[in-house]
């Protein structure tokens, strides 16, 4: 079984720029591989009123990832946990957190 990984910095990024990958997986040997940098809680809230709280943006998140991913398999969901946003113009070995 071939596994191609994807690297993204948030939730939701993996609909964005992987749909080939996506529809590889459901028709071929292929195992994928979601790695997201954060949780996607640095965010914006959207609605009114909003559906969640600044604090749960980014447990939110990371559930809709797994529900995005939960239709294809065999799967395998990583997110690092680092900060999210921020990150703009900042040298590189401020950025790199050796994970």
């Amino acid at each position: 079984m071939l596994t191609v990984a994807l690297v993204t910095a948030h939730p939701d990024d993996e609909v964005f720029a992987s749909n080939m990958l996506l529809g590889l997986s459901q028709h071929s040997d292929v195992r994928l591989a979601i790695c997201c940098a954060t949780d996607g809680g640095g965010g914006s809230l959207r609605g009114d009123p909003p559906l969640v709280t600044s604090e749960n943006l980014g447990d939110y998140r990371v559930k809709e990832l797994n529900a995005s991913v939960d239709q294809y398999e065999p799967w395998q969901v990583q997110v690092l946990g680092l900060e999210d946003g921020g990150y703009s113009g900042r040298p590189a070995e401020v950025t790199n957190t050796g994970h």
